[in-house]
């Protein structure tokens, strides 16, 4: 990021975010850093040569965060096949570890009360908190009964909470970061890879539900609003796709149902398929998966897609690519690298272009249609 951003107290209301969203990171930086300052440093009873048998992983945030972390701990589980797994995560991004349920002994949920009770009931060896920059997750596992615990220690306070914090790199590709939380385990078991790391043949049970084989997979969401693109764009490019009779399975979240809705009754046609809204995330990735290739904003549905085996081509204005890109041969990543670009950091978007996103609303969908798919681009279609 060219002008880095420090999330603070002024960041929380110049981001665009929602009223909801912007309350829960004021509650955090309040209530977290009153916390964080009164709990004395967390200390480290695990003897190195002892063997870690239950590990807990603390994962809040979204979909595309969890299934970075999913190519991790499936690394972790080969390498230490008698561990016990425990996942603490919120019910937004719970669908994503069920995809590979018997990875986990137990999924917890952070939002629900009655989970945490349960979680303080049960002692484990260590605790890997995956959150990178927030407070109250590293304060919930904190009480934990765990001889050791590993965070992020993005801010001095934080890293007191950890019995052995590690540094996180702000521009490092985010699946290392991931993978150094969790050196202590992994040892030299070389590099985690998410392409390809979900199994759904084991884990989608309704095929009746998967979308069209051969269509793409157009994604008109993203959790972060000033990631999507255009209405204009989004039309554009599915007429280019039925142009060339290739179907379309519309895929998204029920934040943006009505929108699906809306581009349905707009191009009326019987080879596009609105999945949007509609369908589970264990649907949504069979949608996906069935699909010739995913077409979309950098958003979690496009991780998803890459951990899936499915060519992503993913557009990024705001976003970090560098951290968050689809990285392997199959992939491709679409920017116009303006000098303002990104303008995001830990989920804090904040625009000098008053919402005018030219890096997003300068992408010329045809050209990069035309050059990065109909042209039979090998490393686009399969």
């Amino acid at each position: 990021m060219k002008d880095k951003i420090s999330p603070g107290l002024l960041s929380i209301f110049r981001s665009r975010a929602a009223i909801k969203i912007k309350g829960l990171k004021l509650i955090d930086l309040v209530v977290g850093t009153a916390l964080s300052c009164v709990l004395p440093m967390k200390k480290n009873n695990l003897n190195g040569s002892q063997e870690i048998r239950r590990l807990l992983v603390i994962r809040p945030g979204g979909i595309g965060d969890a299934v970075f972390l999913m190519a991790v701990l499936k690394k972790v589980k080969e390498r230490h096949p008698r561990m016990t797994i425990d996942i603490l995560c919120e019910s937004r991004n719970a669908g994503v570890f069920h995809l590979e349920r018997s990875l986990f002994q137990k999924i917890f949920l952070y939002d629900h009360p009655a989970d945490l009770f349960a979680l303080y009931k049960n002692r484990y060896d260590t605790l890997v908190d995956t959150e990178q920059w927030h407070y109250l997750s590293a304060v919930a596992g904190y009480f934990v009964s765990s001889r050791h615990s590993t965070g992020f220690a993005t801010r001095r306070l934080r890293a007191k909470l950890f019995s052995e914090p590690v540094p996180y790199d702000g521009q490092g590709y985010e699946l290392d970061n991931f993978k150094r939380l969790f050196a202590f385990i992994l040892k030299d078991s070389g590099p985690a890879d998410i392409n390809g790391c979900l199994m759904p043949e084991k884990t989608f049970c309704q095929p009746e539900a998967g979308g069209v084989r051969g269509c793409v997979a157009v994604s008109i969401g993203a959790s972060i609003e000033a990631r999507r693109l255009s209405s204009s764009q989004y039309l554009l490019m599915i007429r280019k796709f039925l142009e060339k009779n290739i179907g379309v399975n519309l895929v998204g979240g029920t934040d943006v149902r009505n929108f699906g809705k809306t581009i349905e009754e707009e191009i009326s046609d019987r080879r596009l398929k609105n999945f949007v809204g509609a369908t589970a995330l264990a649907e949504t990735a069979a949608v996906i998966r069935r699909s010739r290739a995913f077409i979309g904003p950098d958003s979690g549905l496009a991780h998803l897609a890459c951990a899936l085996g499915v060519p992503v081509i993913a557009f990024f204005g705001p976003g970090q690519v560098n951290k968050w890109r689809p990285a392997g041969e199959i992939h491709k990543t679409i920017s116009v690298n303006l000098a303002c670009s990104p303008c995001t950091m830990f989920g804090y978007t904040i625009p000098v272009c008053h919402g005018a996103y030219p890096c997003l609303r300068g992408i010329d969908m045809e050209k990069v249609l035309d050059h990065h798919f109909f042209q039979k681009n090998p490393a686009v279609i399969r």
